[in-house]
């Protein structure tokens, strides 16, 4: 049988329960219709757009691959190696690569002097949004392999929905498998780190609320980190505020999903539809009010790492899957479908075609290694209805099970003292771990 094309539609900052904005979607690629796979606790390790993403071009977790920010020196552009990368794996295994949208944070970022028609290696074409613009949804800069396009009064989401269409057009003719990264910057908060733009057509869309959960303008936070007790509740205006973001950023998904759309039309004009593995993901999620934390992200909760995962092609389940899975996963399910593998690092991750062993679960590692301060570096595992963190000082476990919005911390808790000391365990073995040993699962029931 012919390798499938991969074709990854990626967003930014999207939320689990952002997917009822995207009802084409679910229907398309999840499980609303059967035709795909809905993985229902699927986690970014690094909660952030940088490390998160270095994470999926070289399958390894942030401590392996050097990532910690989204800004120099630690983070963004400059910091990631991009000398042995996914695109240049597949490239080895007979595909041709496309890469359209957002790269990494700071590319192409001439004040930090960093050059704007800098393509790297792996791609066979490369249409990267580059400089201090691109998160400006009407007027910004592309690389278009080697040469910078300034673009005008084009709508983002629809501009790289177009450039997607027209190489998918021209390159699935050839009969050569295809790996495609379409990366959009929705629903991202524009240069002013305040408003989402919609396109037109869906401005004013979305009636939602505030989230409805337990942890929203969380009440009593005494059981929590000092980080989170010094924050006050939200005032009216906090929460107005809250509401309309809220809104615009599923407003503003409403374009990806009419460009999932479009993506899947044109693979089955080309009849590739059946031999292509679509993938939608989002480097991380975002919160919006829950535990005090009025907008953001790089925190251990649900909101935050929980991220939205949509698998259809061959080879895949379909219906709900809710085995624990994390983006490095996505990175190794990839290279295990095209025969593609590192030339110079080993994959932290597993793929998802790979079967547990039996009454066994994942654990998975989040982590943050910055230098910040609200939250700390913290370093944490995720298995079954379990999250232990660890900040240093301070600790929280949750069980998601009775305690799905994490309101009460049962770190210290006597007649938790077992779980958490096998959590704390567990967590020891996957914060320096790195390849193989990064795949550690859990004995049933936990």
């Amino acid at each position: 049988m012919a390798l499938p094309n991969i074709v990854v539609v990626m967003v930014d900052d999207m939320r689990m329960d952002d997917l009822v904005a995207m009802p084409q979607t679910k229907q398309l690629v999840g499980a609303a219709d059967g035709l795909g796979a809905t993985y229902t606790h699927s986690y970014a390790s690094y909660p952030l757009c940088a490390p998160s993403r270095s994470s999926f071009l070289s399958g390894q977790y942030a401590h392996n691959h050097g990532v910690n920010d989204n800004t120099e020196p630690d983070g963004g552009w400059q910091a990631f190696d991009d000398s042995d990368t996914l695109p240049m794996w597949l490239q080895q295994a007979g595909y041709q690569t496309v890469m359209i949208g957002k790269y990494l944070n700071q590319y192409g970022q001439t004040d930090l002097g960093n050059d704007p028609t800098y393509v790297p290696a792996g791609w066979d074409n490369w249409a990267g949004l580059v400089g201090g613009n691109w998160l400006n949804y009407r007027a910004f800069d592309v690389n278009m392999n080697g040469t910078v396009q300034h673009v005008t009064n084009a709508y983002s989401t629809n501009n790289l929905t177009g450039r997607a269409k027209v190489q998918l057009n021209n390159r699935l003719p050839s009969g050569q498998p295809l790996f495609m990264l379409l990366a959009y910057v929705a629903p991202h908060t524009d240069g002013s780190n305040v408003r989402v733009p919609a396109a037109p057509k869906h401005e004013g869309e979305s009636t939602a609320g505030p989230p409805n959960s337990a942890a929203f303008n969380e009440a009593d936070v005494d059981d929590k980190p000092q980080w989170i007790k010094d924050r006050s509740l939200l005032t009216q205006t906090d929460i107005d505020k809250v509401v309309r973001l809220r809104r615009e950023r599923r407003d503003a998904l409403l374009s990806v999903d009419d460009a999932v759309v479009q993506i899947v039309a044109t693979l089955e004009q080309h009849g590739e539809l059946a031999n292509t593995v679509l993938i939608f993901m989002s480097d991380n999620g975002y919160m919006l009010g829950e535990h005090r934390i009025r907008a953001g992200k790089n925190f251990p909760y649900e909101e935050s790492a929980a991220v939205p995962l949509l698998i259809r092609g061959p080879g895949f389940p379909t219906g709900q899957v809710q085995r624990m899975v994390v983006n490095v996963d996505v990175t190794a399910t990839i290279c295990d479908i095209t025969g593609a593998s590192p030339a110079g690092h080993q994959l932290d991750g597993l793929s998802l075609l790979a079967p547990l062993p039996s009454g066994r679960r994942r654990a998975i590692l989040l982590e943050n290694t910055g230098a910040g301060a609200n939250p700390p570096p913290f370093a944490g595992v995720r298995v079954g209805h379990w999250l232990f963190v660890d900040y240093g000082s301070v600790s929280e476990l949750y069980d998601l099970g009775t305690d799905p919005d994490q309101i009460t911390n049962r770190s210290g808790d006597p007649a938790l003292a077992q779980v958490e000391r096998r959590l704390a365990r567990t967590l020891d073995k996957l914060r320096h771990c790195s390849g193989d040993s990064c795949n550690v699962t859990w004995i049933s029931p936990i």
